[in-house]
């Protein structure tokens, strides 16, 4: 273990805290019920909902501009039509109103937007491509900041706040028992573990949802 170069160990610290993360590290939210509708579960593994929506209209959008051609054919008709009510919708003040299965469409439909912003690309529509995928990004900057702003106060009425919630245990003691592990690998390694396992213990934050 004393022999063991820089690079190997890093990999090896990482697929550690892979190990120890992978229950949560895709929910991008804290796992109690004041969040719950915003995740899925799947045995051990929890899923942020949105971003499982969109990575399905990604997929779904693709595999229709390659195997038909009706889609191909009208790429970009479909992409304004579907593009406008998304970026409308996904406004977070509009957005927190509607039902769940509509916010499972809504992010659906914008992971449609991007296969079909890659489709009308191919098709030879380079200007008008990036003037769909630049709004698109736009939108989603502004958005991305004004969701940042409201998810600051989520937690703000949580009787639990202040100290570990419920929502974060199953993260809490994967980081201590990853924490463990890492300062022995370290230690036999013949390194310094407090500066090598901060970078990955302070490695987990609750991502923002797509």
């Amino acid at each position: 273990m004393a022999g063991i170069n820089s690079r190997a160990l890093q990999v090896r610290l990482w697929l550690l805290w892979i190990r120890h993360s992978f229950r949560f590290r895709w929910a991008h939210r804290p796992l109690c019920s004041r969040f719950s509708d915003g995740v899925l579960r799947i045995g051990q593994v929890h899923l942020c909902r949105s971003c499982v929506c969109a990575y399905s209209g990604i997929v779904l959008a693709a595999l229709a501009c390659l195997f038909l051609d009706t889609v191909r054919a009208w790429a970009l008709p479909l992409l304004i039509c579907v593009m406008v009510p998304t970026l409308g919708f996904s406004m977070p003040r509009l957005y927190k109103r509607c039902s769940r299965r509509l916010r499972d469409g809504l992010r659906f439909s914008m992971g449609c937007c991007i296969s079909l912003c890659v489709c009308v690309m191919l098709m030879g529509e380079l200007v008008v491509s990036a003037l769909c995928a630049g709004t698109l990004l736009v939108f989603w900057r502004i958005y991305f900041v004004m969701r940042r702003q409201r998810k600051a106060q989520a937690c703000n009425a949580c009787p639990e706040l202040g100290g570990i919630c419920t929502g974060c245990h199953i993260q809490a003691d994967a980081i201590r028992a990853y924490e463990a592990e890492a300062t022995q690998l370290l230690l036999a390694s013949g390194r310094n573990p407090i500066r090598k396992r901060t970078g990955h213990v302070c490695r987990y934050r609750p991502k923002q949802a797509i």
